[in-house]
């Protein structure tokens, strides 16, 4: 059975390290697993904007979104040749993670730390931090 990781991918420096970390590991494997791109923005915030710009306007700007996000971690996945799939999701990112983990049978969560302090953490909460108390599944924090 072919291992299986998903990458919670943001766009930003700490989800393309935690890629990096990723792909180092799935290079050691006998077996290259499959790595699975994931990319969730919350849509909650945008649907009161769609009465007002149309359901579709709100609907472009976010698959654009993602793909502007994506796009460097797609470009780092063709380089290294492994197998590879995207998937973008909609809802509370934490949770459409989580989720995702859960029902794709992923055996590991690759996903980039913010660094926040343990204030902000308490104030506020990471979407790593989320990540970590919902999954079933080990995730690796990368920062």
């Amino acid at each position: 059975m072919m291992m299986r990781m998903l990458v919670a991918v943001d766009g930003s420096e700490n989800s393309l390290r935690a890629l990096d970390r990723a792909i180092e590991l799935a290079q050691q494997l006998k077996d290259a697993p499959r790595i699975c791109l994931i990319n969730a923005h919350d849509d909650l915030p945008l649907r009161n904007a769609s009465q007002f710009v149309g359901t579709r306007t709100v609907e472009d700007y976010l698959r654009e979104l993602s793909e502007t996000e994506l796009q460097p971690a797609i470009e780092r996945m063709r380089s290294v040749q492994l197998p590879f799939d995207v998937k973008v999701a909609r809802g509370q990112p934490a949770t459409a993670i989580a989720d995702e983990a859960a029902a794709g049978g992923y055996q590991l969560v690759f996903l980039g730390s913010k660094g926040r302090t343990t204030l902000g953490d308490l104030l506020i909460g990471s979407v790593a931090q989320r990540v970590v108390e919902q999954c079933t599944v080990p995730v690796v924090l990368v920062r």
